[in-house]
């Protein structure tokens, strides 16, 4: 994910599972755990509403939402599932086996798009 988030998004990104998407990347990270935030870890532990996290998302101009589905169950009504990624391979280090990723609005569901298949063509076949 740092990968794509520094080669091919290059503009703020929201995650949950900090950690290598932030390091050496240029880029705003909005941490929608926590671990990063006071303020997101308050708002995941006391707000059933998920429309928290569309507000800090548009608060610092985040279009794209990398995410682990089963972490958040109830997501804002404005973000669109563009795709996922799932690992070929056992899962060791990640949390979860398969990544969601989601356009924070409309209108950034073509540049989402985009660059996730510059991405995935990029990287040839998977074996």
């Amino acid at each position: 994910m740092h990968r794509f988030v520094t080669e091919y998004w290059k503009k703020p990104v929201a995650v949950h599972d900090l950690g290598y998407v932030s390091y050496r990347n240029p880029e705003y990270v909005l941490d929608l755990w926590g671990l990063a935030s006071a303020e997101a870890l308050r708002r995941r532990t006391t707000e059933k509403d998920p429309a928290w996290m569309a507000g800090m998302a548009q608060r610092h101009d985040v279009k794209l939402a990398m995410i682990y589905d089963p972490w958040f169950p109830n997501l804002p009504a404005s973000w669109r599932k563009v795709g996922s990624m799932a690992l070929s391979r056992k899962c060791v280090t990640p949390a979860w086996n398969e990544v969601s990723f989601y356009a924070t609005d409309d209108a950034a569901v073509p540049e989402v798009t985009r660059a996730l298949n510059d991405f995935k063509n990029a990287r040839g076949p998977v074996f």
